[in-house]
């Protein structure tokens, strides 16, 4: 009888181990995956400020996220900027993919100052439904940043 208690004991603290294992396991990638999303989130908005203050002449936003060229807005110049740096690669205009997830980045209007980013991660966030999801807010005359953890 005290080796059954023995033996059940041990394959109770075993299991319970595994299972702590497991889940300390995924909960750090859960965390890897937003940590990395924040990463590519700030090299986005790195490559983005440098758009937003090269000169109109050599492709570059001057002062502006959407310029007027030729009397019309150039919606694309900044995904088409983040494209040739190298940084990301578009499989649409406002939307880009990594190893670490997918973003998507918009203005509320063409004269608007601040350059929205969304960036969704590939492991499941806090919520055990959804993907991790990021959002950073960069303005860019002050080049004042706001990150906000959505899941």
């Amino acid at each position: 009888m005290k080796k059954f208690l023995l033996i059940c004991l041990i394959v109770t603290i075993i299991v319970v181990s595994v299972a702590i294992g497991i889940n300390i396991y995924e909960s750090k990638m859960v965390e890897n995956n937003r940590n990395a999303v924040i990463a590519d989130l700030n090299l986005i908005a790195d490559k983005a400020l440098e758009y937003y203050e090269a000169p109109l002449q050599i492709g570059g936003g001057g002062n502006n996220w959407a310029p007027k060229v030729d009397d019309e807005y150039a919606q694309n110049r900044c995904a088409l900027w983040l494209n040739f740096s190298g940084i990301i690669k578009g499989e649409s205009g406002d939307e880009f993919s990594t190893a670490n997830g997918t973003y998507k980045l918009w203005l509320s209007s063409w004269e608007d100052k601040t350059l929205k980013m969304m960036g969704t991660g590939l492991e499941i966030g806090k919520d055990g439904i959804n993907p991790v999801k990021v959002r950073m807010d960069l303005n860019g005359p002050t080049q004042g940043v706001s990150i906000t953890v959505l899941n």
